[in-house]
């Protein structure tokens, strides 16, 4: 099973929350850490811990950069956080990611959010083995540098240019990609049916997000990238130097394999 170090800005829109199940569901990854960012990153460590705790998994959480762009903001754990919870977390996603790396040699990096936490990873000298990074580029001058309209780009460019010129091994699923994979209105409710214990706070977190977003689908970027660490010939890629992006998805293989892992319609 290959090892895995999650990054997330989960509890916003409801992709990551499904990213981290099909995770915590699949035979092939073993998550080892989970870091993340976006503000409030604590919240969004919390919503993380008790989605990991439905599964009775003690996997460590820290959380990182908040960011200054509050977008969007305001129901994330709706159906899910109480008053009560707390929980202990660390408050260093660097320490956590180096710790991670050094017992398990062999390390992923599957970045769902903003590449803050993996920039200060890989600035400190920390070896990661492959990046699978939900985000945008574009090819210049032979080269795939990150696209700045993309979301996850936008809120660290910094961090992105110096992840994307590391020579780190990288693969990037773009959001074009992406949107060819998504789960509708009745999707969400078959999932609800399922009567797991992660459903009814999934189910709901992506109605509120549909409210917002104003989509009539829930776009499944993070749990495309998810299943491209599982099992990259889910989609074709170009590569320029150690940077391979998504040029093409089985959109109809992605989501039968989706939701039998997930369990709906069983």
């Amino acid at each position: 099973m290959k090892n895995v170090i999650l990054d997330t800005d989960i509890g916003t829109d409801v992709d990551d929350a499904v990213a981290l199940v099909l995770c915590l569901k699949s035979k092939k990854l073993n998550i080892r850490a989970i870091t993340t960012s976006v503000y409030d990153s604590r919240k969004r460590a919390i919503i993380a811990k008790k989605i990991t705790n439905m599964f009775d998994k003690e996997i460590p959480i820290a959380y990182g950069h908040d960011y200054d762009k509050k977008w969007y903001i305001g129901y994330e754990g709706n159906g899910l956080l109480e008053e009560k919870d707390d929980t202990e977390l660390l408050q260093s996603p660097l320490e956590l990611i180096a710790s991670t790396a050094r017992k398990y040699k062999s390390i992923s990096l599957v970045c769902i959010g903003p590449l803050g936490n993996i920039a200060d990873a890989i600035n400190s000298g920390i070896k990661i083995k492959h990046v699978y990074f939900m985000g945008g580029a574009k090819e210049q001058n032979g080269k795939f540098i990150p696209d700045a309209d993309s979301h996850n780009v936008e809120l660290d460019v910094k961090a992105a240019e110096e992840v994307f010129s590391s020579g780190t091994s990288l693969t990037i699923i773009t959001k074009e990609i992406s949107k060819r994979t998504y789960l509708s209105k009745e999707d969400l409710e078959n999932i609800k049916k399922t009567k797991q214990p992660w459903a009814d706070y999934v189910y709901q977190n992506a109605v509120d997000w549909l409210k917002i977003s104003k989509y009539d689908v829930s776009y499944m970027y993070d749990p495309l990238t998810m299943a491209v660490a599982i099992d990259k010939s889910f989609i074709k890629t170009k590569k320029l130097g150690s940077i391979e992006i998504s040029v093409d998805v089985d959109s109809k293989r992605f989501k039968e394999y989706l939701l039998n892992t997930l369990e709906v319609g069983k």
